[in-house]
């Protein structure tokens, strides 16, 4: 839903065993781009990010949960280094403004201002992890996670399940996240191929 139709982005709060709730909120990346199929995410849609989480942890009860605040959008908001050719070529920035997120850095700045842990995004099909850190303000880190693809797709080549992805989030029981990716295996299966400790529970102790 585009961000200018509502007053506020809503949460999704998602409890995750006894103490971890998860504070979910989506953001419409492509609605103000006007280009190709790249993204630009305008001011007042930021804003509405810091609205999205202002009302958490104002109870008793709330004080006393460990918050990860998840955003999902669309567009990547960090460079693939998958997607990086080794070579110069002459329409190699042309291509890349073409479907990345065009104010990357105030979306990421904006984020990590408002304490969000985990972004999730699709669009490129192919999975990375990487993290953002804005040393001002008292400001978080942002770790930012891209989907892969749960097929396999390649543009103009089609889909492949040995090329397919998924990505899952693991609370365990002392309290760390961890991210597991799954890799495609011929015959529609799939095997985990990756085990990334995102945070531990000290790490998401903030209201």
């Amino acid at each position: 839903m585009p961000c200018d139709s509502m007053a506020k982005l809503r949460g999704l709060a998602i409890n995750l065993g006894e103490r971890i709730v998860a504070r979910i909120t989506a953001i419409d990346s492509s609605d103000k781009a006007r280009f190709f199929a790249r993204s630009y995410i305008d001011e007042k849609t930021c804003n509405n990010i810091s609205h999205a989480f202002s009302n958490h942890g104002n109870s008793e009860t709330d004080k006393h949960k460990i918050n990860l605040r998840i955003v999902l959008t669309h567009h990547h908001l960090l460079p693939i280094p998958t997607l990086e050719s080794k070579a110069d070529h002459f329409l190699g920035p042309f291509v890349k403004a073409t479907t990345q997120t065009i104010n990357s850095g105030t979306v990421l700045k904006t984020l990590a201002e408002n304490n969000v842990d985990l972004v999730f995004h699709g669009h490129e099909h192919e999975c990375n992890v990487a993290k953002y850190a804005a040393l001002t303000n008292a400001s978080s880190t942002v770790t930012v996670i891209s989907a892969g693809s749960a097929t396999g797709t390649e543009t103009g080549q089609g889909w492949c399940s040995g090329k397919a992805t998924l990505n899952v989030v693991e609370v365990r029981d002392d309290e760390s996240v961890w991210l597991v990716t799954h890799r495609g295996l011929k015959g529609g299966l799939f095997t985990s191929t990756q085990h990334i400790k995102l945070f531990d529970s000290v790490d998401l102790r903030r209201i």
